[in-house]
C-alpha cells in the first residue's frame, strides 16, 4: 500500500467518525474547543498507532456497506475510537486535577479540598433547558452508568462494543444500560 493510499484511507476513517467522536467528547467536557482539541489528539493516537503497528504496509479492509470496521488490525476502528476518546479525556481530567496539600484541605473543608462546587460542576450555558436536565441527570447516575447510556442512546453503538471500550461482559453493559435508563426516567419525572 502506498503512503498516498494509506493517507486516503485514514482520512476515510477521520470523515466517517470525526463528527460522533466531537459530539461524545463535547458532552463529557461542555466545551467546545476542549471537544475539538481531544477529537485532533483521538485521531493522532491512532495515525500513531497505525504508523507504529503497520508502517505503510497492507492495510487490512473490512466493509460492512460504505462503513469502514476494520483498519490495520484494528479490528473494530469505532470502538477503538471510542475507547481512544475515553482515554483522552481520563487524561485530560488527571490534567486538570488541582493538586491540594493536606494543610489546605484542613483549611477549607467546605469547598471538598478545596476545588469549589461550582468550578467542578460546568453547566453548559448555551444549551437548552431540556438538555441541562439530561445533563444534570445523567450526573446524578453514575459516571460509568451515564457513559454506557450515553454510547448506547445518544451514540447508537451496540453492546458489544460498549462492552469493548469500557472493559466489562456484554451481559453486564446491557444491565448497567437498562438500570440507568430507569434511574434517568425516575430523575426526570421528578423534576
Amino acid at each position: 500500500m502506498t503512503d498516498r493510499q494509506f493517507q486516503q484511507l485514514f482520512s476515510r476513517v477521520y470523515d466517517e467518525y470525526a463528527d460522533q467522536i466531537f459530539r461524545f467528547l463535547f458532552l463529557k467536557t461542555n466545551s467546545r474547543e476542549t471537544a475539538q482539541d481531544l477529537s485532533s489528539e483521538v485521531f493522532l493516537r491512532m495515525w500513531n498507532y497505525l504508523i507504529s503497528k503497520n508502517g505503510h504496509k497492507a492495510v487490512f479492509i473490512a466493509q460492512e456497506s460504505s462503513v469502514l470496521t476494520s483498519l490495520g488490525g484494528i479490528q473494530n476502528v469505532r470502538a477503538f475510537l471510542y475507547k481512544t476518546a475515553r482515554n483522552c479525556l481520563i487524561d485530560y481530567y488527571r490534567k486538570q486535577r488541582p493538586t491540594v496539600s493536606y494543610e489546605d484541605m484542613l483549611a477549607a473543608p467546605e469547598t471538598h479540598g478545596g476545588i469549589d462546587e461550582a468550578h467542578a460542576i460546568n453547566i453548559d450555558v448555551e444549551n437548552s433547558l431540556d438538555i441541562a436536565r439530561i445533563r444534570q441527570a445523567l450526573s446524578e447516575i453514575g459516571e460509568e452508568t451515564a457513559e454506557i447510556v450515553t454510547l448506547h442512546y445518544l451514540e447508537d453503538l451496540p453492546f458489544s462494543d460498549i462492552a469493548d471500550i469500557v472493559g466489562k461482559p456484554e451481559g453486564t453493559v446491557r444491565v448497567i444500560a437498562h438500570r440507568g435508563v430507569n434511574a434517568l426516567r425516575e430523575r426526570l419525572k421528578l423534576e
